[in-house]
Order: C-alpha cells, then structure tokens, then sequence
C-alpha cells in the first residue's frame, strides 16, 4: 500500500480518537516556545518599522500579510533607505526562496490532504514552524493536520502580538542594538539548527552547508549564497539517505 494511502488511513482512526480540541491543544503546546521566541523577534521589527517612518497600522499590516521575519527586516531596511519597490521584491523574493524547499519537504509529508487546506497551512509555513513541524513528523508517524495548523497559527499570534508591542513603544529613541534586540532573529536560527541536528549526518550536513555558504558569499549576491548551500547539500542529504552500500 502506498504512503499516501496509510496515511490517511491511520489519520482517520486517530480523528475518532481525539476530539478536534486535543489537537489544538497538543499543537499549541508544540507551538507555544515558537510564540515566546517570536515576542522579542517581533518587537525588534515593530521598533525598527516604526523608526524607518512606518506607522503602526503599515508595521501591523506587513506582519499579518506578509509574515516573514528575514524579509520584513531587510524590507524596512531597505524602505529607510528609499530603495526602490522593485529592488525590495526582488530581495525579498530571494530570501524567501528557501519556502520552496520547506513547502516540498512538507508536501511528501501531507500527501492526500484537501489541497485547499494545504494552501491555506502553506501560508504560515515560516522556518520555525517548519522545523518544529517536520521534527515532529518524523518522531510521530501520524500527526492530525488540525495539529500542524495549530502549531503554525499559535507562532503567528505571536509574532503579530511582537510586532504590535514594538510598534506601540517604537515611537520612543531606543537604541535596538543596546539592548541585544538586533540578535534576536540570528538567536532563534541558531536555536533551530542545534534543534534539527539529531546525529552525525544533520550535523556533517549542517557544517558543511555553512561552509558553502561562506565560501558562496565571497562570489554571489543578495543572499544566493544561502540558497546554493541550502540546495547542494540539501541534494547531497538525499543522496546520502537513500545511498546502500552494495554488499560483497
């Protein structure tokens, strides 16, 4: 029998066992460190938003609809210093080339899904939900979709309700860098990879892509660098993976 088709199989025997609160509940709890990690997060962009001329419905509106970390800094960045709208989505674009990974990793993963309810889960795929989601995916064979969504709406309250607290104090001189709130995004990617290496290979993979991507940085531009490492050593893991000596 297919993947697909045990997995929903076994998907429908736990929907009969657990009602639909137990699964918001269990994912809430999974996405509950993600929400406290997104507070100082969201605050540093609230701030910075705020200090780049935004008001605080603009910085409110780009966290609800464009819900990007990494892309919402480098936007406000790049807005404070009157870069062009074409420039600020071409760089943001690139960013955020790596959700097209993400989304694929997932996809095998949720194969036999509503599609349109896959859409809507895609839409607040972010690195953090991702990496708690597919850790969890991998340790659990069978995890309901209200779960996973309740993971990913409980980190996106929480950068939402970051961001609202910066913007609210943002009007005030603060100095981001004073108080170590500009280290806030590099801190939780770190958290995450310490969180993603579980043996030898994550961590072999993840030293190695670090080193492309700094070797990858002294030639490309606009964050490409990340995206080649991201995608070399990401094939390499696959390979690696399915990879069986021939016995002799």
């Amino acid at each position: 029998m297919e993947a697909k088709d045990s997995y929903c199989e076994n998907e429908q025997a736990v929907i009969h066992t657990k009602k639909t609160s137990e699964h918001i509940l269990l994912g809430a709890s999974k996405g509950l460190p993600i929400f406290i990690g997104y507070l100082p997060i969201g605050f540093a962009y609230g701030i910075l938003a705020m200090q780049a001329g935004f008001t605080v419905l603009d910085t409110m509106l780009m966290s609800v609809f464009v819900y990007a970390g990494s892309a919402q800094f480098i936007g406000v960045g790049m807005v404070a210093a009157s870069s062009g709208i074409i420039a600020i989505i071409l760089t943001t674009f690139l960013v955020n080339l790596r959700h097209l990974l993400m989304s694929a990793s997932l996809a095998q993963r949720l194969k036999g899904h509503d599609k349109r309810k896959l859409a809507l889960f895609s839409y607040w795929i972010t690195d953090e939900s991702f990496a708690v989601n597919s850790s969890w995916m991998r340790k659990e064979k069978y995890i309901h979709l209200t779960s996973l969504f309740s993971v990913s709406i409980v980190a996106y309250l929480g950068w939402i309700t970051g961001s609202l607290l910066g913007a609210l104090v943002g009007s005030q001189p603060i100095d981001v860098e004073k108080y170590g709130l500009d280290y806030a995004l590099p801190a939780m990617f770190i958290i995450l990879l310490i969180y993603q290496l579980e043996n030898k290979k994550y961590i072999f993979l993840g030293l190695l892509a670090g080193i492309l991507s700094i070797g990858f940085s002294q030639i490309v531009t606009h964050n490409l660098h990340i995206i080649i490492a991201t995608v070399a050593v990401s094939t390499l893991g696959v390979v690696i993976s399915r990879w069986k000596p021939t016995a002799r």
